[in-house]
């Protein structure tokens, strides 16, 4: 693990500190604010998208008592690995290794968008006692048959993403050393690289069939999702 940086988020004063963390064969990027003996919220972005989708929510989440913690998923952002397929199952596996890095005491808040959603809900489920509230946005019940409609949304989403051009990206700085993008640790242009280089390999691979984990009875699965 490096030594963290401090920045402020854009638009406001609160400090946010920037670390990162080998593990699993990755090296993931996350970024912590507020203080320590605060209850925790972490939150995961969606696919192809990275950290800096919650840059607006951090400053208010900080005003209203919380720790925060976001991340670059593994292949998103600054976020790197060498482990191939991407399971929901190893990036709900990272997410345990940042909160244990950043000594965030348990329970916390789980936010996901999207992808993001999905990986709190499997998180959710093999820890459901280190969450004490589950917020998912726009994202699928990971527990819960999907329709057909959903079905060929998936699909389609798997076609679209062989239209996206990418290619190498620039290097990454280190975490935590602002840039004109206002984005630590990753230039403007190396977070699209990055963000280009992840989508064909996550989406157009993946089979939206293939679950990582069984679902559960229908009753249970409410019962998870309002725990």
């Amino acid at each position: 693990m490096t030594g963290p940086a401090s920045r402020t988020v854009a638009g406001s004063r609160v400090e946010e500190t920037a670390h990162s963390l080998e593990t699993s064969g990755a090296r993931l990027h996350y970024w912590t604010a507020g203080a320590a003996d605060r209850p925790g919220i972490a939150l995961t972005h969606g696919a192809g998208a990275d950290h800096r989708m919650f840059d607006p929510q951090i400053p208010a989440l900080v005003d209203a008592g919380y720790r925060t913690l976001r991340w670059d998923v593994r292949y998103h952002g600054a976020s790197a690995s060498g482990t191939g397929r991407f399971r929901t199952v190893h990036a709900a596996d990272d997410l345990a290794a940042l909160l244990d890095a950043a000594g965030m005491p348990r329970p916390v808040v789980l936010l996901g968008q999207s992808m993001g959603g999905n990986i709190a809900q499997e998180y959710l489920r093999r820890r459901p006692e280190e969450v004490s509230a589950l917020v998912v946005i726009g994202s699928t019940s990971s527990t819960l048959p999907i329709t057909r409609r959903e079905q060929r949304r998936l699909a389609l989403s798997r076609l679209l993403m062989r239209l996206v051009p990418f290619g190498p990206a620039d290097p990454v700085d280190g975490a935590g050393v602002g840039d004109d993008s206002g984005s630590p640790g990753v230039s403007a242009r190396g977070v699209r690289g990055e963000r280009a280089a992840f989508l064909p390999h996550h989406l157009v691979r993946h089979d939206p069939r293939d679950r990582p984990f069984p679902r559960l009875p229908r009753g249970e699965a409410r019962a998870a999702a309002l725990r």
